[in-house]
Formats: structure tokens, C-alpha cells, sequence
């Protein structure tokens, strides 16, 4: 394998073999790569656009990723994207990377086992990324400002159409792309549609942070076998409000091809905040429609139209499912036809009547509707810290109250079957009781428990090597700042600190992927060479000790921070000092 380095000089080189080259610019490195290469990028910015990924193959692919510690930008022009590329398999763009100033910032098309991760893109007049093709993933990236063009029309614009991240269809949506997954991006402050999938076949959307799209966060076009689980859709400002409002949560339609039905779509264990409408579908053409459809598990809060609106259908759906949902909502829209849905076990939280077409398929299904539900006893609502009528509510305010007394409330009752598909496991990761599952993304606590290995049983008291521990903080940084932690660690060694992920909302997160036991550590706000390190004493966190915590009461407090157990998962919710 070769290791390819290139450092930004007056001219840029790459050592092959440690053989030093002189190239005139990246695109050469690039376009001379051979399989296996990894080629390391020194800090610098780099703007000869667009540059064009080479193939690997799939025991060598290509790499192109930052040198450790490396500061790399991309910019580039209003009319070019910064990489573009087509045809390419077995290559990956790793990153950490920040794309900005550019028409777009990824598009590669009919790519096979390609990965575009660790991006920053932001100020693209289109598109963030775009991809289609086969077996792709795009993973751990944060698109912001993106479809700029729409910025200075806004409110006049019946849709804003364009997408900030989005799959298209092969051959620019002549033929399904398939098997093409989005996990862990965070896509915020969109001046386009979220996420897309034009014609995509056998495609996900997991465990996204997608805020304030233009329209829609998540929308599905001419699109089959489709699942979207535990995602965070939100919107929280009016700044990106078409003239028909906010973004829906997920949004339906055939556009590309109206022959095409939606169909076999699942859309479960997802948190909705603030949006316009849960889950809509529109009908446009005389060939399309939907079917197998199902909701799933999902918590809809704050939701100011409908839950779902699903609007006549040219064809004959069937095989749709509306169960086990917890929805805060203002109104109630159609369901057509109410004959293609099996509804149960959901639990509506408003102050209307809920309309017959969301009652339950069976008398014995199990759906209830209050308006006197006291939140801040039902969920856990973090020692009071819970606004429940802010659209900017953290997540961990819809868990479960760990009094189940409280929380029997929202229990699964009814003494039909919860759902054709066998939700496995919640939102956080526990697992679902198969029995009696919680309603909403969360499961009750005392059910929160999680297999250790392919071959051990669930609800083993978790040992100290079997646990994952994830440290969360709420910090509002400006300009280039990052949350880090530094202690024993790393030697207090700054430039070593683990440095956290921003999950939006002033929320920053860092999971240790490795066993630790115990340590000393401080947070800091670093900010290129400089950092700022928060008062007081040393923090002190103990592995042994807080599993005995955690043992007694699932949801507590330890070492000034709270904490949250779920299975062999425990987060830690810490304050700046």
C-alpha cells in the first residue's frame, strides 16, 4: 500500500514509496492514484476544483482523508462543485474536511462502494452532496447553508425543491440507484429539502439530525423499500418556511416517475419536533400512490398541522400501519383511505378530538387521547430542565420517566399484535419489550436492557469492559470553536484532547469507542492554537463507580453530571464550569 502525503506549499507534492514527486496540484495525485493509495492532506486551502476521485477495488480502495491534526478547506467558485466525479467504485473521501463558497460540494454519480465521511460543507449555491449508484454511504458529515440560490426568495416559493443531501437515481434518474445509506449527518439551516431520495431502491436514513429543511427535511421520490429510523427531524425557526410553512417531517410524492408507487416504506423509532406535518404524502400523476407504508414508534411532538396527511391516491393502497406513535399535535388531517391502515396502541396528546379516521382498526387496539397527561411526570424531563412547548427540547426530555407508575400511562395496553414489522430495539439503542412495548421512540427504562454478544441473553448486569459510555455538553461556540476534553488520558497534552462532535442545539457529544476505567479530565473551547479551559477542580470520572450508580437508578446524577443508562449504553450530561 502506498501513502501518498501532500503538503501545500508554492507547489504541492506526494511521496509514492517514499520517493518524493513534484505535481503541480492535487488533481494529479488524484488522477495517478492506484489502488490501495491513501492519500493524507496537509493543512492548507485547496481550490484547483473540481477534483476527481480515481477507483480502487474492493481489497485496496482509494483514500482520501486529512494528515493527523491537519487543517483542510476546499473553496470554490458559484459555478463549479469541489469534488465531482462519475463511474468511480472503491473510493472514499474521509475527511475531516471543510468544503465551502462553491456551486456544490460532493456529486458523485453512478459511484459503486464509494464513502463520503468527516465533511463540513457549508455556502454551496446547490447541492452538499448528491450521490447515486450502488452500495454507497455517506456517514458523519455536517451540511449547513446549502441551496443558496433559494435564500433571497424564500417565503415566495411554493417548494424550494432543490436538495442539500440527496441520493438520485443512475444515469441522472433514468434507473434506481440501490442500497445507498445516510447515517450520523447532521443537516441543519437548509435553504433546500433536507434529505432526498430520488428513485432509490433498498436506501436508509439512520440516526440523522436533519433541522430546518426548506419544505422537507426528509422527502422520498419515486422511491421503494425505504426505512428511516431513529432520526431527529426538527424544525425550530421560520427563517426557512416556504409560503406554505415549515418543512414536514417526511414527505411523499412520485415526481421522477410517475409510474412508481411509493411502497414498502418504514419509517420508525424517529423523534419529530416542530414540523408542519409528521408524515405527508401528495399525490401528483395518475400512476402514482403508496402502499406499505408503516409508521412505527415514532414520538411527533409540537407539531402544527397533522401528524399524517396522506392525500388521495390514484391507486389502491394496502398493507399501511399507524402503531405504537406518540403524537403532540395541533390538528388532525386525512388519512385516504382509512381502509388501507391498520391503526393501534398510538396515544394522542392535544386538546381536539381525535377524528374516526384515527381510530383504531380494532375496539381492543389500544389508542388513547388526553389533554391533561402531566409531561413533566410522564417523561423524565432531566431534574425539571424540560420545556416541553419549546421547539428546541432536547431529545432526552421524551424518555421515559423512570416511575412506572408514571409511565404505565403510555404503555402499550392494547391486546392486538403491535406491528407486522418487529421493532427491535428503541431510539437509543434498548430493547423493545415484544410483548408490551412503550409508545413513542422511547422504551421504559426497567425494559432498557441489551444483548451483549450474538450469543448472550438480554438484561445481563453489564460488566465494566461491556460498557459504552458517551460524554454530552451544551455549549454555544461561534466561528471555528470546538468542545474538546483533555485529562490523564492524553497527558493533558492539548493538542492530543478528544474533540467532540457538534450534534446542533449547542449540543456536543464523544463516545469512547475503547474501554476506559478511570481518569482525571477538564472540558475546553479550542479555537486554532488557542483554548479555553472551563474553572473549578479537576473532574474525576470512575468506571467501577458509576456502574454501581447506574445499577440502582438508570437515570441519576454522578460527578456533577447526569446521567442516562440505556442497556450497556450510559451517557453522561455535563455542564460548563
Amino acid at each position: 500500500m502506498k501513502i501518498l502525503f501532500i503538503l501545500l506549499f508554492a507547489l504541492e507534492f506526494f511521496m509514492i514509496n517514499s520517493k518524493i514527486i513534484q505535481t503541480k496540484d492535487l488533481s494529479s495525485a488524484l488522477s495517478t492514484a492506484s489502488p490501495g493509495d491513501i492519500i493524507e492532506l496537509q493543512s492548507g486551502t485547496y481550490n484547483s476544483i473540481p477534483y476527481r476521485l480515481s477507483s480502487g477495488s474492493k481489497d485496496n480502495p482509494i483514500t482520501l482523508k486529512a494528515a493527523e491534526g491537519a487543517n483542510v478547506i476546499f473553496t470554490g467558485t458559484n459555478s463549479l462543485c469541489i469534488f465531482e466525479f462519475s463511474g468511480v467504485s472503491y473510493a472514499s473521501i474521509e475527511g475531516p474536511f471543510e468544503l465551502k463558497d462553491a456551486y456544490c460540494g460532493v456529486k458523485a454519480m453512478d459511484v459503486t462502494n464509494v464513502k463520503i465521511s468527516g465533511l463540513k460543507i457549508h455556502n454551496t449555491q446547490q447541492h452538499g452532496i448528491v450521490i447515486s449508484g450502488e452500495n454507497n454511504l455517506v456517514i458523519n458529515n455536517e451540511v449547513y447553508d446549502c441551496v443558496m440560490e433559494n435564500k433571497f426568495v424564500g417565503k415566495s416559493l411554493d417548494g424550494g425543491w432543490s436538495q442539500c443531501v440527496s441520493s438520485w437515481g443512475k444515469n441522472y434518474n433514468s434507473g434506481f440507484s440501490h442500497n445507498i445509506v445516510f447515517e450520523n449527518n447532521y443537516i441543519h439551516d437548509a435553504y433546500g429539502e433536507g434529505l432526498d431520495f430520488l428513485k432509490c431502491d433498498n436506501c436508509s436514513a439512520i440516526k440523522n439530525n436533519i433541522t430546518n429543511g426548506f419544505s422537507m427535511n426528509i422527502y422520498l421520490d419515486a422511491s421503494k423499500n425505504i426505512l428511516i429510523e431513529g432520526n431527529i427531524l426538527r424544525v425550530n425557526s421560520d427563517a426557512y418556511d416556504t409560503k406554505w410553512g415549515s418543512a414536514c417531517g417526511v414527505g411523499m410524492s412520485s415526481e421522477s416517475g410517475n409510474e412508481y408507487n411509493i411502497d414498502n416504506i418504514i419509517i420508525q423509532n424517529n423523534i419529530i419536533i416542530g414540523t408542519r406535518m409528521g408524515v405527508y404524502f401528495f399525490q401528483i400523476g395518475e400512476g402514482s400512490g403508496y402502499s406499505n407504508v408503516k409508521i412505527l414508534f415514532n414520538t411527533m411532538w409540537y407539531v402544527s398541522v397533522a401528524p399524517l396527511w396522506f392525500r388521495e391516491p390514484k391507486n389502491s393502497p394496502t398493507d399501511c400501519e399507524l402503531v405504537n406513535n406518540f403524537m403532540y399535535v395541533d390538528w388532525y388531517q386525512d388519512i385516504i383511505p382509512k381502509e388501507a391502515w391498520y391503526i393501534s396502541n398510538n396515544y394522542y396528546y392535544n386538546k381536539l378530538n381525535v377524528p374516526s379516521q384515527y381510530s383504531d382498526t380494532n375496539s381492543n387496539g389500544g389508542s388513547r387521547a388526553a389533554e391533561t397527561l402531566d409531561l413533566s411526570t410522564v417523561f423524565n424531563n432531566k431534574n425539571g430542565n424540560c420545556n416541553y412547548f419549546d421547539k428546541n427540547l432536547d431529545p432526552e426530555c421524551l424518555r421515559p420517566s423512570p416511575n412506572p407508575n408514571d409511565w404505565l400511562k403510555l404503555y402499550h395496553s392494547g391486546t392486538t399484535k403491535s406491528a407486522t414489522v418487529k421493532i427491535s430495539k428503541d431510539f437509543s439503542g434498548c430493547l423493545r419489550s415484544d410483548s408490551t412495548p412503550s409508545i413513542g421512540a422511547y422504551e421504559y427504562p426497567s425494559g432498557c436492557t441489551e444483548s451483549k454478544d450474538e450469543g448472550g441473553s438480554a438484561g445481563d448486569d453489564e460488566q465494566d469492559g461491556d460498557v459504552k459510555i458517551k460524554f454530552k455538553i451544551n455549549y454555544c461556540t461561534s466561528g471555528n470553536e470546538a468542545v474538546k476534553m483533555v485529562g490523564e488520558f492524553c497527558s493533558w497534552d492539548v493538542s492530543k484532547a478528544y474533540t467532540f462532535v457538534n450534534e446542533g442545539n449547542c449540543n456536543w457529544s464523544y463516545t469512547f469507542e475503547k474501554q476506559i476505567s478511570s481518569f482525571e479530565y477538564k472540558f475546553l473551547i479550542s479555537n486554532g492554537s488557542s483554548a479555553k479551559w472551563e474553572s473549578g477542580s479537576n473532574r474525576i470520572f470512575n468506571l467501577s463507580s458509576l456502574i454501581n450508580t447506574v445499577n440502582s437508578n438508570p437515570i441519576g446524577n454522578y460527578q456533577n453530571c447526569s446521567f442516562v443508562k440505556s442497556g450497556n449504553a450510559i451517557t453522561l450530561t455535563c455542564s460548563w464550569k
